[in-house]
C-alpha cells in the first residue's frame, strides 16, 4: 500500500478515535505513519545511499521484493515485546503507539487485493513512476 493512503487512512481512523482518545490521538496517528521508517533504513543500508527517492521508486515497484529485514518494525516478536513491556509497565503511551503499528500492519495485510492483471498492474506502476519523475523535473 502506498504512502499516501497509509496517510489517509490512518488519519480517518484517528478521527474516529478522536471522542475515546482526545489529545493522544496524535500518537498511534504517527506511530501507524512513522512505522515504515524500516523500508528506508534497509535500503539505506542495503543500497548504500540516503536518498528517500530512490528508496520510494524502489518501494513504488509493482512488485518490490519482500525481505523481512526491511520490515523490522512489522515482525510479531517486535509487536509481542511491545505489548509484553506496555502491559508490563500499564503504559497507556505505549499501548497507543502498538494500536498504530497494529493498524498499519493490518493495513499491509490487505495490500494483496489487486485488481489489474499483473501486465496491467506492472504498466500503472511505470507510468506513475514516470509521471513522478517530471513532477520533480518541473518542480526545480
Amino acid at each position: 500500500m502506498r504512502i499516501q493512503e497509509h496517510v489517509k487512512l490512518s488519519t480517518a481512523a484517528a478521527f474516529a478515535a478522536l471522542p475515546w482518545l482526545k489529545k493522544d490521538v496524535w500518537i498511534p496517528l504517527a506511530a501507524s505513519v512513522l512505522i515504515d521508517v524500516d523500508h528506508y533504513l534497509w535500503h539505506a543500508v542495503t543500497h548504500r545511499t540516503l536518498s528517500l527517492r530512490a528508496a520510494i521508486k524502489y518501494f513504488g515497484q509493482a512488485d518490490p521484493p519482500q525481505r523481512q529485514a526491511a520490515r523490522l518494525l512489522h515482525q510479531p516478536i517486535v509487536l509481542g515485546t511491545l505489548l509484553f513491556i506496555a502491559i508490563r509497565t500499564r503504559s497507556r503511551v505505549l499501548l497507543l503507539i502498538l494500536a498504530g503499528l497494529l493498524f498499519h500492519v493490518s493495513l499491509d495485510a490487505q495490500r494483496n487485493f489487486v485488481v489489474l492483471c499483473p501486465t496491467c498492474h506492472e504498466q500503472a506502476h511505470q507510468q506513475r513512476n514516470q509521471n513522478q519523475d517530471k513532477n520533480v523535473v518541473y518542480s526545480r
